[in-house]
């Protein structure tokens, strides 16, 4: 699979598992897991992916710099993004004692009086 191949696959596969996996006849688990095999079969739906096999997929998640996806034991996730219900679930941790948050200059003043705070993303 060349570079543009793995790209356009990356951004379906961020379709079906951040933004619309019912199109995909796709139902993720609570923290957004599906098996390997059924999203295969999912994206193979579409015009012209038929060609998609699990290695496939694989070597998107493998090669990715942006690291969009997490496959643990034949299961798949989109690791952050979802605009769905199913978003991934984390063990809380304490925090590091220097902690790094980007954030644009207009925000810091209230950052610094409130604090972080979890929002839509």
């Amino acid at each position: 699979m060349n570079q543009n191949q793995r790209v356009k696959l990356s951004k379906l596969m961020s379709v079906a598992l951040r933004h619309d996996p019912a199109s995909f006849s796709l139902t993720l688990d609570q923290d957004g897991w599906i098996p390997l095999a059924t999203l295969v079969a999912g994206l193979q739906t579409r015009p012209g992916w038929g060609w998609i096999q699990p290695d496939d997929v694989r070597e998107v998640v493998e090669t990715s710099d942006k690291q969009r996806f997490e496959l643990v034991e034949e299961r798949i996730r989109a690791r952050y993004g979802h605009s769905q219900a199913a978003r991934p679930s984390y063990q809380p941790v304490e925090p590091p004692a220097i902690l790094y948050h980007g954030t644009p200059r207009r925000n810091l003043s209230l950052i610094r009086r409130s604090g972080l705070k979890p929002m839509t993303r």
